[in-house]
């Protein structure tokens, strides 16, 4: 439970909390939506970014997080004040960051081609790697694109 106040504690200091909202935990994980894709994209790499700052001055191992963005139309479902989030949108989301090595932010097609998502990606001089893969529970093959964050690795190829 502590570990989990923390987590959302964190989070909300990282990434502002008029520009998002925390519906769910699921496990150890936390979903977010935001309404604009390049405002989920910034707060992911800032929360990587602090984690990185972070990890050499923490007792025990260091925090991984990782990190899948996609956004489209999904359904809310506000039930017993608790809000939560159904559909393909959610599905993909929530299996998107099962992608992620940790250190990096996997984005799906829709997030790349958004045109403030590329104009962030460009300001900040970031690119991805491209990479197909099999989302578990939704049919055919997916292009994601993975933005390093480790600093001093490269960020792969634009795509």
């Amino acid at each position: 439970f502590f570990s989990s106040r923390r987590r959302h504690t964190r989070f909300r200091n990282v990434t502002g909390v008029q520009t998002c909202a925390l519906p769910i935990s699921i496990g150890d994980a936390v979903m977010a939506v935001f309404r604009d894709p390049a405002h989920a994209v910034q707060a992911a790499l800032d929360m990587q970014r602090a984690i990185q700052r972070d990890n050499p001055e923490r007792d025990g191992p260091p925090l991984t997080l990782k990190v899948g963005i996609h956004y489209g139309p999904c359904i809310a479902v506000n039930q017993n004040d608790i809000l939560d989030y159904f559909g393909t949108t959610a599905n993909l989301a929530a299996r998107l960051e099962k992608e992620s090595a940790g250190e990096d932010v996997v984005l799906s097609a829709d997030v790349w081609s958004d045109a403030r998502v590329q104009t962030l990606l460009r300001e900040q001089r970031l690119t991805a790697e491209a990479r197909d893969t099999t989302v578990r529970g939704l049919s055919g093959n997916r292009t994601v694109y993975i933005l390093r964050c480790a600093e001093g690795k490269a960020a792969g190829r634009s795509a």
